[in-house]
């Protein structure tokens, strides 16, 4: 089940998150960069306009227990996006240290710099 909405969060401006909750937990490298791409081809290229200015790339990775795994960010600095390109930088990231325990939860968040970039939501399956 994915979950899809608006960050109402006043201290984070014009941001978009993706709360997608695993069926099956990842405890592998591979597997959750898989996962990261499936969620930019299938959710973040349906929402993010091509020419919108991005701040920042916030992924939360999370276990059984909500617990962090893992935590990683982007500061993209108004970059136009480019998601081939985020994905090398994310899976550069997550490849630098082991997995604490398998992922159960991913969270992406994508900071615009307006939120007129977004498109609708999508609907959640």
């Amino acid at each position: 089940m994915s979950d899809f909405f608006f960050n109402d969060d006043l201290t984070v401006p014009d941001s978009a998150r993706f709360d997608l909750s695993l069926g099956t937990p990842i405890a592998t490298h591979s597997f959750l960069l898989l996962k990261l791409e499936e969620i930019f081809e299938d959710r973040v290229r349906n929402l993010v306009i091509e020419s919108t200015p991005v701040q920042k790339l916030r992924l939360r990775l999370f276990d059984y227990c909500n617990d962090y795994v893992g935590s990683y960010g982007l500061e993209l600095f108004g970059m136009k996006p480019n998601f081939e390109h985020w994905l090398i930088l994310l899976e550069q990231a997550i490849l630098r240290e082991p997995l604490a325990s398998p992922v159960h939860r991913i969270e992406l968040e994508i900071v615009l710099s307006h939120p007129s970039h977004l498109r609708a939501a999508p609907k959640t399956m």
